[in-house]
């Protein structure tokens, strides 16, 4: 990665403290290794092949609700650890929830998160900048208020909707509409023939983790993931069995060897390997044990920096909002234009990998009782 804008320093650092923290959470992608040359850093992470969440939710334009609740449930363990690290991600979205070999989540992309002090109070905690994914966006992040950790939840029941419905609740070809339906609009879900396509425990969770006042949301407080946990939907769900990986995932990513690279998106696979650097360099990049304190790089052009050796020209304001945010097309918010859109390649990749979904009568939480409704 190249370090182009003076706010680059903090988040890259900010990323690498993420990852070294979150390293023996199973469904969190680690750091192995990172090394520097005197333009760039390299963070060398988990191998993980199994695919963007994204990317299968395409093939399949949507999950069933038991399948939706299994991914779920693993992203809450993930989030809710990092909020006991005093970590608020961000950035929650299908393109950054993979799959690894066998079926699990595994989140990646740290870069947005911003770390609190987990001795100050939640109410302290606070956020202002502006980033994130447009279709993800809590309406406080987009009124420019001060934010928290409620966010994250917010993120997670836009997701389960697109999940289960197909695409995000308030989605719209244009991005200021999109923003104005998730301030203004209530939250609606799609009706057949005068009768519900979700059940009304899934529809209860997702609309009580998308209220727009964060103070009332699901998930908000100190206890707020344990909150979440306790909810119906997960009824009959251990959570120490999610964390142990001890359920059957409901799809399995099929590959022929761990170099299998069918179930990554074409966009990615055909991408050109960038030229790499090969003299070793000397930049200085320190972290210590308090994040607080970490020092900055120092900077091989400047001369204060060089006498110095601690980079004084680097500023530590954060990166500019049209920087931070991200924002990634969508297909047409008409869900039969979305499989549409297709081309034969995606059908095709869809009959191989449908192949190898669990029997939907088969719960992927074994023992509990799923609130479903007949289709």
């Amino acid at each position: 990665m190249l370090l182009e804008r003076p706010g680059d320093v903090k988040r890259v650092m900010a990323e690498r403290y993420v990852l070294k923290k979150v390293i023996n959470h199973p469904f969190l992608v680690a750091l192995e290794y990172a090394f520097q040359t005197k333009t760039k850093l390299y963070f060398c992470l988990d191998y993980i092949n199994g695919g963007e969440l994204f990317y299968h939710l395409q093939l399949n334009t949507k999950f069933s609700e038991n399948r939706a609740r299994f991914y779920i449930a693993e992203i809450v363990s993930a989030i809710g650890y990092l909020h006991d690290l005093g970590i608020i991600y961000r950035d929650l979205k299908p393109e950054n929830c993979l799959l690894d070999a066998q079926g699990h989540i595994k989140i990646v992309d740290f870069g947005l998160v911003k770390i609190f002090d987990t001795n100050t109070d939640d109410s302290n905690n606070k956020a202002q900048t502006f980033c994130g994914t447009p279709e993800y966006l809590a309406p406080e992040v987009i009124l420019r208020k001060p934010y928290g950790k409620e966010i994250d939840w917010y993120c997670l029941g836009a997701i389960l909707y697109e999940m289960i419905i197909g695409l995000p609740p308030f989605y719209s070809n244009n991005k200021v509409e999109i923003y104005n339906n998730i301030i203004t609009q209530n939250l609606t879900f799609p009706t057949k023939n005068n009768q519900d396509t979700i059940g009304q425990l899934s529809k209860d969770f997702i609309s009580r983790l998308m209220i727009k006042e964060p103070s009332l949301r699901l998930g908000h407080g100190a206890s707020g993931t344990d909150d979440l946990k306790s909810h119906l939907y997960f009824y009959g769900i251990s959570w120490e069995k999610i964390y142990n990986k001890e359920y059957h995932p409901p799809f399995v990513p099929k590959q022929s060897s761990i170099f299998e690279l069918d179930n990554i998106s074409p966009e990615f696979r055909n991408e050109p390997i960038p030229k790499s650097i090969l003299n070793d360099g000397n930049v200085s990049l320190t972290l210590n044990n308090s994040y607080d304190n970490i020092k900055t790089l120092t900077n091989p052009e400047c001369e204060v920096c060089k006498t110095t050796k601690t980079c004084q020209c680097f500023s530590n304001s954060l990166p500019q909002k049209k920087y931070m945010l991200k924002y990634s097309d969508k297909p047409n918010n008409n869900i039969s234009n979305l499989k549409e859109q297709h081309t034969d390649n995606s059908k095709s990749s869809f009959a191989h990998s449908s192949s190898h979904l669990v029997d939907e009568t088969v719960e992927a939480f074994r023992g509990f009782s799923f609130d479903s409704i007949n289709r």
